[in-house]
């Protein structure tokens, strides 16, 4: 807290101003000093006995300070405002000052508000004195100065704001005992430096000391209160010659005896030594038991040393302070800068300039001080030298008489000397062992402390290594807390727990300052969760046995045990529910002609087409065949009608009269069965019950015609898209989707992924887009053209029976036999992009600077480039005489780099793609791993032929061959900050190439390599081989973790940029993340096959892999 003055004299413009509370001494005892007594000078006895020797308690003052005159001022009430200023507190008080905390309201700040508390008895000096503070501070600005901010005046009395800065008064501080050595000089040489500064703007304090001297919250010091200060280019006239201001204890001894005319920066200089000396001593260095002594005792005596008070006392810090203490100005420091400059040579233990007095410069200072005084001594002298010549010349004879008995005398008085001088020896000699005994005792002591200090530092050594092992095994165990709540989460996200799955990723964000824990496999959880998690819950329809949308996706109409229900998909309304006497067992919307009509098949074998608002239009004239309908086809044209019954016969029907066309028995067949029609309409596809195959018959005729290509086991129900040329069928024990070209009976192609049997499937023309519901609780979208990776959609809580879709495939609905019906938001960014392209296996995959392309090279010679966020093939370089094995692109971007097994390096332009390609030749065997450099200036490959070689990526130029494998070398890796390369071999070493030095620097044995690479701050690295993924710290390459998650061989690891993520793609089809805290496996992706390749993009949002199964797959967990 800002006390701008805590003495409330200090407040008072009262003349003459003299402060006396700091100068008549107090009743309190002080503490025990040594027994050695000071010289008789200073405050000492002998100069009139009002002072107090540093070994004798201060005497009670016996002269009170008259304050009768501030009795004539009464006290104003406390005010709430003064001016721009909202009063919060007062702070110290006089008799005519006071000092308040206030608010300025006019810019809101807190300050300290020095005001005169009446106009009563001011006279124009006083005034002119208050005037005078506020301008010499104004023109102040210094940080260990207190600011005044304004002067004004309130109802006829003046004020002053300032600064106000938290803290105490050096007084205060220095009230519960003396400071430090270093402490003191530090505060000082501040304080000095501040002064000068002043000095420097023309002004001249007069009132340094302690309690103007405030120490702010950050224990810096603030001079304050310059009340008395004093212009030394044109000084105000306030002070009249003769006329005391200030504080007895500090003030100099010109402005102790009145000369204002001499009082200027020298008179500050000695107030700081003054100040300096109550901080070393606890005391002022003048203090008497009236003001008037005290002022004595400033003109007339010397200082005691504060060694006297503080015998520790540096004497360097001593002799600094007894040069500015000096009574001639001449004699002292030529100004604040250079008492702080001295300071700060003690300080930095330089030696100081000052050098302490002789007895003779002593002696001659005094008598230049008090000339009469000296003249009386030297005549007592001379006249005591004179009356010594008398008295010898008449004792002389006498003298002679007894020189003979005191000669025998003084033999006597030797002889008992040198006796005694003995029995001193021999005295002397005892208390010598004695302290040679002490002395032992004390060393056994000073060793046995010695080893209980060396035992309690040992002890708090110990207690911080418990407390950092602690603290890392705390966080690696929220480390592995976390793994293992991702894992749940993933497990949560199979078995469709969307909950339960929010609640897990949301408690995994960092809050209250943590640790955020959080990397890739978190990001691509929570999109998955939100991508794979948007539906709509629609109202549930119990026992139901189907579900179909109308092309437009307006409505969807669904069929129960007893009821036929149709619900608009934009009102989110139910249209109409009827029930019907006999169980409906499919319905289907129709097309074309028909369009917004509902073809209903019902358990007793007859068919139904109702109106939009439910009314029958027509129906069958009795059962069509003695069983319950199952599934139905139309024709594109709607004229037509298929039907498969549950007793394995196939009917086709006229749908304006529902007159049969034909009928026939299909084996093994019944309402389980799939049934639709050819392109042209002209033959009916059927399935068995799970049966292998797709068969063909005449519409007109029923006789079979040729299968569709293909054995499929569990074939159930199949779909022919709205442009009628292909058709899709769900091979359930093939946990599969099949597509035929209807116009060749062809298969297309076959889309995996679901992990239990396929119920059913839906598509849009061309099969662009296929939805798939299986009993693994899962649907899937495909996009083919995109893609033929899949969207898995979860939210059902068991097996889904029933899938349907409008014709542009925005209206996507699902159901299970549970009767829950969900519909599906699909965002047109998928999570998982397959790149599909290549002809033959891909080895590796690199991501652009930017992440939004990566390149692939592949046994089919080529490499090839995409487009991340939509799958598309970009460009195929070709030239390459033999498969491809590494590629990588210029930091910049422009160029692509690639290796084959034709032994070249090929430098691509990605600017001018139809440029051909620089070809880097000197490896004479195979090419596989290439590395750029981080300046991006050399690129580093492993050839087969057993050498490592470093390339100029600017000419091409080899610059560097490196030998010592004694097998293949299978990849590099450059050392991010050392300018060295790391090559595994498949001689089970990991070796390091200095470029620099160009030498071998270690080589480290490993279980057989087929990888290595580095982290990007270098301190971990990581190698793969035939089971097993190893971690080792660096730079001591020991060994931190075995990654066993793949049971076979381990052909690529990558780290995340941040080092904190491990990549890792086997022979087993997995590509692996890890925790490289903990070594937890935390997510896992499954290819069809080996997967070669793993690699991260620059921000660790994206993974790629590259696999056997000729596709590349990247992973996305970036926002679209």
């Amino acid at each position: 807290m800002t006390r701008p003055s805590t003495d409330p004299t200090d407040s008072d413009p009262t003349p003459p101003r003299i402060d006396t509370s700091e100068t008549v001494a107090e009743p309190r005892a002080e503490p025990k000093k040594p027994a050695a007594k000071p010289p008789a000078s200073g405050t000492g006895p002998s100069r009139g006995g009002s002072a107090t020797r540093p070994d004798t308690p201060r005497p009670p003052a016996t002269t009170p300070v008259d304050d009768s005159h501030l009795k004539t001022i009464i006290a104003p009430k406390v005010v709430e405002r003064i001016g721009d200023f909202e009063i919060l507190g007062e702070i110290a008080r006089g008799g005519m000052g006071v000092v308040y905390r206030a608010r300025q309201l006019g810019v809101n700040r807190t300050v300290a508000l020095k005001m005169m508390l009446g106009t009563h008895g001011m006279s124009p000096e006083e005034r002119g004195r208050f005037q005078a503070e506020a301008e010499a501070a104004g023109q102040l600005d210094h940080p260990h100065i207190v600011a005044v901010h304004a002067v004004g005046e309130d109802r006829g009395r003046p004020y002053l704001s300032m600064a106000y800065v938290e803290g105490n008064s050096l007084k205060q501080i220095v009230a519960d005992g003396p400071l430090g050595p270093r402490k003191a000089a530090t505060l000082m040489e501040k304080i000095a430096r501040a002064v000068h500064y002043a000095h420097s703007k023309g002004i001249v304090h007069r009132d340094i000391k302690p309690a103007n001297v405030l120490i702010d919250k950050d224990g810096e010091p603030r001079v304050t209160d310059f009340g008395l200060a004093k212009r030394t280019a044109k000084d105000s006239g306030l002070t009249a010659t003769g006329q005391v201001l200030g504080t007895p204890s500090y003030m100099p001894p010109e402005q102790a005896s009145g000369k204002t005319e001499e009082v200027g920066v020298l008179s500050d200089v000695y107030s700081l030594g003054a100040t300096l000396y109550c901080l070393l001593a606890g005391r002022p260095p003048f203090q008497a038991a009236s003001v008037i002594e005290t002022l004595q005792q400033v003109v007339h005596t010397d200082p005691v040393a504060p060694r006297q008070w503080s015998p520790q006392l540096p004497r360097d810090l001593e002799t600094i302070c007894l040069k500015t203490l000096s009574k001639s100005p001449k004699d002292r420091y030529a100004s604040g800068a250079e008492m702080a400059d001295e300071l700060q040579r003690f300080l930095n233990g330089e030696p100081i300039l000052a050098r302490p007095l002789g007895r003779l410069e002593r002696t001659a200072r005094w008598m230049r001080r008090r000339p009469t005084e000296a003249g009386l001594a030297v005549v007592s002298v001379l006249a005591l030298v004179a009356l010594a010549v008398v008295g010898v010349s008449l004792s002389y004879q006498s003298d002679l008489s007894k020189s003979l008995s005191e000669t025998e005398h003084q033999r006597e008085v030797a002889e008992t000397q040198r006796t005694e001088a003995q029995r001193q020896r021999v005295l002397a000699e005892e208390e010598k062992a004695k302290a040679d005994g002490l002395r032992g005792e004390a060393e056994q002591l000073r060793r046995k402390a010695e080893v209980e200090r060396t035992a309690a530092v040992a002890a708090r050594e110990e207690a911080d290594r418990q407390r950092t092992r602690a603290e890392y095994q705390e966080a690696r165990a929220r480390r592995f807390l976390y793994g293992s709540q991702i894992n749940v989460a993933m497990q949560m996200w199979e078995e469709a727990n969307h909950k339960e799955m929010t609640r897990i990723l949301d408690g995994l964000r960092p809050a209250g300052g943590s640790e955020d824990l959080r990397g890739f496999e978190w990001h691509y959880l929570d999109r998955l969760r939100r991508a794979g998690f948007d539906y709509a819950q629609l109202p549930t329809h119990q026992g139901l046995l189907s579900l179909s949308v109308t092309s437009d996706g307006r409505r969807l109409a669904t069929s129960g045990r007893s009821t036929i229900r149709v619900f608009d998909l934009e009102r989110r309304e139910t249209v109409w529910e009827q029930e019907t006497p006999l169980r409906s067992t499919v319905v289907r919307w129709g097309g074309g002609k028909e369009e917004g009509r509902l073809f209903v098949g019902y358990q007793d074998g007859r068919i139904a087409l109702l109106d939009a608002a439910g009314k029958t239009i027509r129906k069958s004239d009795g059962p069509v065949a003695n069983a319950a309908v199952g599934p139905l086809a139309l024709t594109r044209d709607d004229s037509r009608i298929a039907a498969v019954f549950a007793n394995g016969q196939v009917a086709v029907l006229n749908v304006d009269t529902f007159q049969r066309v034909a009928r026939w028995q299909v084996p093994k067949a019944n309402a389980q069965s799939g049934v639709e029609f050819s392109h042209d309409d002209k033959r009916v596809m059927t399935t068995l019950s799970f049966g292998d195959r797709v068969q063909s018959w005449n519409a007109e005729t029923g006789k079979p015609e040729a299968d569709l290509e293909g054995l499929f086991d569990g074939m159930g129900v199949i779909r022919r898209d709205p442009g009628g040329d292909w058709l899709v069928g769900a091979a359930g024990s093939l946990l599969s989707i099949v597509q035929w070209d209807l116009r060749t009976g062809k298969k297309v192609r076959q889309f995996l992924g679901h992990e239990r049997r396929v119920e059913d499937v839906a598509m849009t023309a061309n099969v662009e887009k296929i939805l798939s519901a299986s009993d693994d609780a899962t649907v899937r979208f495909w996009t083919p053209g995109l893609s033929d990776q899949s969207r898995v959609l979860r939210g059902h809580a068991g097996p889904v029976h029933f899938a349907a879709m409008n014709l542009d495939g925005q209206r996507l609905v699902t159901g299970s036999s549970r009767g829950d019906i969900l519909e599906w938001n699909i965002s047109a960014d998928p999570l998982c992009h397959r790149l599909r392209g290549h002809d033959g296996w891909v080895f590796r995959v690199a991501f652009s600077p930017d992440g939004e392309t990566v390149a692939t090279a592949s046994r089919d010679k080529t490499v090839r480039t995409w487009n991340v966020r939509t799958g598309a093939l970009l460009r195929t370089f070709k030239g390459h005489t033999e498969q491809t094995e590494g590629v990588v692109f210029s930091h910049d971007g422009t160029t692509l780099y690639s290796s084959s097994d034709d032994t070249t390096i090929r430098a691509w332009s990605l600017q001018q793609p139809d440029s051909p390609p620089a070809i880097w030749k000197g490896h004479t065997a195979p090419i596989w791993g290439l590395a750029l450099s981080p300046d991006g200036k050399h690129l580093a490959s492993a050839g087969h032929d057993q050498t490592v070689r470093v390339w100029e990526t600017a000419t091409g130029r080899c610059v560097r061959t490196w030998k010592g494998h004694t097998r293949r070398v299978m990849d590099v890796a450059w050392h991010p900050r050392d300018r060295s390369v790391l090559s595994a071999g498949e001689d089970g070493t990991v070796r390091c190439w200095s470029f620099d030095s160009d030498s071998q620097q270690w080589v480290h044995p490993v279980t057989g390599t087929n990888d290595v690479a580095i982290s990007l701050a270098g301190d971990l690295m990581a190698t793969s081989s035939v089971g097993v993924v190893q971690v080792w710290a660096m730079p001591e390459r020991t060994l931190k973790f075995e990654l066993r998650g793949a049971t076979n061989t381990a052909y690529q690891v990558e780290f995340s940029p941040d080092g904190t993520r491990l990549a890792t793609g086997g022979a087993d089809g997995s590509a692996r993340v890890w925790d490289m805290a903990t070594g937890q496996q935390l997510l896992r992706f499954k290819h069809e096959s080996t997967v070669f390749g793993v690699t991260f993009s620059r921000d660790g949002r994206r993974l790629g892999t590259a696999s056997r199964d000729e596709s590349v797959r990247i992973f996305d967990s970036l926002d679209p």
